[in-house]
């Protein structure tokens, strides 16, 4: 089932903490942190050609109980212009932000008047009314015109959810799309045991990427001892989407693929491109101590 799948290489970012999320955009990639102040920009051979600051605090760490909790990030197109998108967890009252930054001259446009921070509770209230009790969203996407949020689950609340809403939501949150799909994962040994982290859509293929970690942790808001992690595959997604579960189709433990995936808590997915014969990833991951590492796979065709 992993034949398929083969590590390249991998790298250290010993002075970027708690990476979360990934995106591959023009020749780069930016790299966000749950409690990092900025936003890290690397070229293709993962070395540091920028960083976009987003909050003033001392420490190349903010507190857990401060921080915004940054956890998934996408590009999407309002009215002509390409925007990062990263989205707060929503696990607590600060955590309920979004941030949205333009991509201008194919760089973030990061001046005061055009970093754009927005309050989500109205909507977060809304996904509860549902039935979500507990909130923890760590991964987003866009699919068409709509946006994926994952709110991932845990040993207490173990089912995890994909959350169907408009790009823009956070502009008229009352009456926003909302479709909550319960996410099923083969094998009845692990569906109760592995949260998602992030989400990622290729939309050449209609195939929809999730991450996935096992981490004892019994709520949204503690960490815990860091397991196995793997890649979850979801073909013709689009039409899955119509339905009221999700079911992925293949799990892949990276921990099979190569060691030096185990114990490392994968919270971010990207594709660089994909080809006819290949597909090439990178994942950054959060060891929970202040560091992120990244990985470099080919998944082959």
């Amino acid at each position: 089932m992993n034949s398929n799948f083969r590590l390249l290489k991998t790298q250290l970012l010993a002075d970027f903490p708690s990476g979360s999320s990934i995106i591959f955009y023009k020749g780069q990639f930016y790299i966000i942190g749950d409690d990092a102040t900025c936003i890290l920009v690397l070229d293709r051979s993962y070395q540091k050609v920028d960083s976009v600051q987003l909050f003033e605090y001392p420490d190349k760490r903010i507190p857990k109980a401060h921080k915004t909790d940054f956890e998934g990030a996408t590009i999407l197109t309002i009215d002509g212009i390409e925007y990062i998108l990263i989205v707060g967890s929503a696990a607590t009252e600060l955590r309920k932000r979004i941030c949205l930054i333009p991509l201008l001259n194919n760089k973030l446009g990061v001046k005061a008047q055009t970093t754009l921070f927005f309050e989500t509770q109205v909507f977060i209230n809304r996904i509860q009314d549902q039935g979500i009790k507990e909130i923890n969203i760590e991964g987003v996407c866009t699919i068409g015109n709509e946006l994926l949020l994952g709110n991932r689950g845990n040993r207490t609340n173990p089912t995890n959810h994909i959350i169907i809403t408009s790009q823009n939501f956070w502009e008229h949150q009352e009456d926003a799309k909302l479709k909550i799909l319960s996410l099923i994962i083969p094998g009845t040994d692990l569906q109760n045991i592995v949260g998602l982290s992030e989400l990622c859509y290729i939309a050449a293929s209609d195939l929809l990427l999730i991450t996935l970690t096992s981490e004892n942790t019994t709520n949204a808001y503690d960490d815990g001892v860091i397991g196995d992690s793997y890649i979850g595959l979801i073909e013709n997604v689009s039409e899955q989407l119509k339905d009221t579960t999700l079911t992925i189709n293949r799990m892949v433990n990276l921990s099979q693929i190569d060691s030096r995936f185990k114990n490392e808590k994968i919270e971010g997915i990207c594709v660089e491109f994909i080809s006819s014969s290949d597909i090439l990833i990178h994942l950054i991951t959060d060891n929970d101590t202040g560091e992120s590492r990244l990985f470099t796979l080919k998944c082959l065709s």
